[in-house]
């Protein structure tokens, strides 16, 4: 079974499919980068590269955030990768159950968020050989 092209809603597709024939879980994760480009021109790439990524478990779930960056690392590239996760009991939402970025924005980083650095983990970018020997 190959996998179909990027778009999300295909991806899905072909990852419950194979989650059904292999009779396995997956699960759905969804990182908004909203503004990334402007946080970064007017408050600088140190305070942008500080992703949060903020998580809203199923009841009786859990996640080990080392789990997820480790999960993360050859999925993403390394400036993605949050530096920041926050296990919340439900996320913000509008009536029309849109989850209000803003306020965990605005929260920022709280007592109860995961620091990936403080952990010890450190991400970066593999570097290209030169070819040279």
């Amino acid at each position: 079974m190959t996998m179909p092209g990027s778009g999300w809603k295909e991806r899905l597709a072909w990852t419950l499919k194979l989650a059904q024939r292999h009779n396995t879980q997956c699960a759905l994760l969804h990182i908004g980068l909203d503004r990334f480009k402007q946080i970064n021109d007017t408050l600088g790439h140190e305070l942008g590269d500080e992703v949060l990524v903020a998580v809203s478990l199923g009841e009786g779930r859990t996640l080990d955030p080392a789990e997820l960056i480790d999960f993360l690392r050859d999925r993403m590239a390394h400036f993605m990768i949050p530096r920041y996760v926050r296990i919340m009991g439900d996320l913000p939402k509008t009536p029309t159950q849109k989850v209000q970025k803003h306020l965990i924005r605005k929260e920022g980083i709280t007592a109860d968020t995961w620091d990936r650095e403080a952990a010890g983990i450190v991400v970066r970018s593999e570097r290209l050989s030169s070819g040279k020997r």
